[in-house]
């Protein structure tokens, strides 16, 4: 399906950024068979992945796996089969079945019975898959930080290498919350300059993070001329993620029944949808019962 070509020379590592360094983090592990390559690839990230994989076998910075990589993909009981079928005692953690396959049978039996190939990264690939962890990281992360992007982070790290994960959370956290700011007095100026809005609707996110200060605004509609921040207006915290909506007062009814927001379930930490008229005190409620 792949194939490797083009020149190395030794004691050379070629440069890649840090979208080739997130899809080679990606790709180590991968079936070659059935990669299933998330979309995002394509539309956040516009790569082609097909040209991706040449270029980094090309490099030397993936590779395809040895039959022995294939065993630390199957799971304890297909281990366990391999063992008893052939007469070895099948008890132990995983790591000391595969080593027993490993330590009698042969080659040919291993290769017979591992017929998988997965993409894996080579020495150099996982240095350079160590070395930004940071870029990782993020990726991982990317929805706690919504108003920051990974080019901001690969910027910041250039600019000081020695500079940690966690200091480089607090520099995103904090521009994240002047973002987060500018956007919510952008609103509420919104509101003010064309008169058309004179309440607002106080938006709290249905999920257990929520601090019962902004849970208990969740819902309660408030005069834009009266806007307080941190009274009835946000931020009410330090971690605040409110939001506002313009309220307009109705006199014919609609059904409201249709319509939903968004909460998130204190368990799976999975979103689902509930009625639009669901509180956080409400919601809250429901899912401590």
């Amino acid at each position: 399906m792949f194939g490797v070509s083009g020149e190395v020379y030794a004691g050379e590592r070629v440069s890649v950024d840090y979208k080739e360094i997130l899809f080679l983090w990606y790709m180590n592990g991968r079936s070659i068979e059935y990669p299933n390559i998330a979309g995002y690839w394509t539309y956040e990230y516009n790569l082609d992945y097909r040209q991706m994989i040449e270029k980094l076998l090309d490099l030397r910075y993936l590779t395809l796996s040895a039959p022995e990589f294939a065993l630390s993909k199957k799971k304890m009981p297909e281990l366990k089969r391999i063992l008893s079928g052939r007469g070895f005692s099948n008890s132990g953690k995983k790591e000391e079945l595969i080593r027993r396959i490993i330590e009698n049978l042969s080659a040919h039996e291993i290769k017979q019975i591992c017929r998988e190939k997965f993409f894996v990264a080579t020495e150099a690939g996982e240095d350079i898959i160590k070395e930004n962890e940071h870029i990782i990281y993020f990726h991982k992360n990317k929805s706690k930080f919504r108003f920051s992007s990974l080019e901001n982070v690969v910027k910041l790290k250039r600019s000081n290498p020695k500079m940690t994960i966690s200091e480089l959370e607090i520099i995103l956290k904090d521009e994240q919350e002047k973002e987060k700011e500018r956007l919510r007095q952008e609103t509420l100026n919104g509101y003010k300059k064309y008169g058309v809005v004179k309440r607002y609707a106080y938006l709290a996110a249905l999920d257990k993070h929520t601090c019962s200060k902004c849970g208990n605004l969740d819902g309660k509609v408030f005069d834009v001329d009266k806007a307080v921040p941190g009274v009835n207006y946000p931020p009410m915290c330090d971690d605040c993620r409110c939001t506002t909506t313009a309220h307009f007062d109705r006199n014919d009814e609609e059904d409201d029944d249709e319509l939903e927001r968004i909460a998130r379930d204190p368990e799976t930490g999975k979103n689902y949808y509930v009625p639009i008229g669901t509180t956080w005190r409400k919601w809250i409620k429901e899912v401590s019962e």
